[in-house]
C-alpha cells in the first residue's frame, strides 16, 4: 500500500534509490523541540546498502519505507483525514469492513491526524472520568494517564508508523486478503463471502450469492508490476525474506512477510503475518492466502510455512512439511 501510495503520488520513482545505512534518521527538530535526532535501524541492524523498490520488498528493508512514510506526510492543518498513504489505504479498504457474510467483522483502523485528535479526547475523558468512562476511577496526567494518547496532534512519525503498519494501525487477515487478491486481479477490490448460494428444502437453488467487487483502483500497470515483481522476489529470489520457505513451490508464488509487534500487560507480543498469492496467469486455480500466529515471532519462520502448507493442499492435494524460514525481517 505504501508503495502504490509513494509512486501514485510522484514521492517516488520507479528508477530512485535509496542509500541504506541500516537506520534512517528523522532531520533534527522534526519531532523534537530540543533538536535531537531519532533514528530507527533495519531489524537486525542490518545495511542493505543502495536500495530500489523491488529489493526493498524483497528484502523487507525497514528504513526505505520509514522514508517513503517520512516523504508522505501531509500538514494535518490542511489534511485531518491524511495525505496519499491514508488515501490509498482507503482504497484498498482498510479501516472499512470487507463486507463478508460473517457476523461481527471488525473495521480495524487506520490512523490519521483526525484520529489521533479522536484519541486524544478519549484520553482526556478517561483521565478525568467523565462521557463513557464516567463511574471509573480517574487517571490523572501527572501519574501517567491512561495511555490512549499521549498527544493531541499528528506527527512525522505518526506517519512512518503508519507506513510500516505499527502504531495505532490494526489489519484483520480477511481485509489483507482483499488487498492482496487486488495486486493480483488487477486493482479489484472484491467482496469476500463464505456463502455459496441459498437453497430451498429440496435443494432448489433460489439465490446464488456472488456479491459485486466494491470498487476498481486506478493504478499504473507498471507501477503494480513493479509492486508484483518484489513480492515474488521476496518468495523466490535469493536473501528473499520467504525464499526459503516458498522458493521450490511447483507454481509461481508472490508473498511478503510481516511481523505485527503490540504490548499486551507491558510486554512486547511478536504476531507472526505472510500473505501471498498464487495468480490467475499462472494457474486455473489462483489463490490468495493470508496467515497469522498470536505470538509466533517473525514472519518466515511461523506464518509462511503454514502458507506453504495451504498452497500445498490447494494445489497437490496435501500439506506437505512444515518447513521454517530463517528470516529475521520485520
Amino acid at each position: 500500500i505504501t508503495s502504490t501510495a509513494a509512486l501514485e503520488s510522484g514521492v517516488w520513482g520507479l528508477n530512485q534509490t535509496y542509500a541504506d545505512n541500516g537506520q534512517f534518521c528523522f532531520p533534527k527538530t522534526t519531532l523534537s523541540t530540543t533538536g535531537a535526532s531519532l533514528c530507527l535501524h533495519n531489524a537486525g541492524n542490518a545495511v542493505y546498502g543502495t536500495t530500489d523498490l523491488v529489493n526493498a520488498i524483497r528484502y523487507s528493508v525497514d528504513t526505505f519505507f520509514y522514508n517513503l512514510g517520512f516523504k508522505l506526510n501531509v500538514d494535518p492543518n490542511t489534511h485531518p483525514n491524511g495525505g496519499p498513504l491514508q488515501s490509498w489505504a482507503r482504497q484498498y479498504g482498510i479501516g472499512r469492513p470487507t463486507g463478508i457474510d460473517l457476523p461481527g467483522e471488525a473495521s480495524g483502523t487506520l490512523p490519521s491526524p483526525k484520529y489521533q485528535s479522536y484519541l486524544y479526547h478519549q484520553e482526556k475523558m478517561c483521565e478525568n472520568a467523565t462521557g463513557p468512562y464516567q463511574g471509573r476511577p480517574k487517571h490523572p496526567a501527572s501519574t501517567g494517564g491512561c495511555g490512549i494518547a499521549n498527544v493531541p496532534y499528528w506527527t512525522v512519525g505518526d506517519n512512518v508508523n503508519t507506513a510500516v503498519g505499527q502504531g495505532d494501525v490494526q489489519v484483520t487477515p480477511m481485509q489483507l486478503a482483499v488487498v492482496y487478491a487486488a495486486l493480483a486481479n488487477g486493482g479489484t477490490i472484491v467482496t469476500p463471502h463464505v456463502g455459496m448460494d441459498i437453497q430451498s428444502s429440496n435443494g432448489t437453488i433460489i439465490q446464488k450469492i456472488d456479491p459485486a467487487p466494491k470498487r476498481h483502483l486506478s493504478i499504473n500497470p507498471i507501477y503494480l508490476q513493479t509492486i508484483r515483481q518484489g513480492l515474488y522476489e521476496a518468495a523466490n529470489a535469493s536473501g528473499g525474506t520467504s525464499a526459503d520457505v516458498m522458493g521450490n513451490f511447483p507454481e509461481k508464488v508472490y508473498g511478503k512477510t510481516g511481523t505485527a509487534q503490540y504490548i499486551r500487560n507491558g510486554t512486547e507480543v511478536d504476531a507472526a503475518w505472510y500473505a501471498c498469492y498464487v495468480p490467475p496467469t499462472a494457474t486455473t486455480k489462483p489463490i490468495v492466502v493470508v496467515a497469522t500466529v498470536q505470538k509466533g515471532g517473525y514472519g518466515a519462520i511461523a506464518a509462511a510455512p503454514i502458507a506453504r502448507q495451504m498452497l500445498s493442499q490447494w494445489f497437490l492435494g496435501n500439506p506437505g512439511p512444515f518447513t521454517s524460514g530463517t528470516s529475521k525481517t520485520l
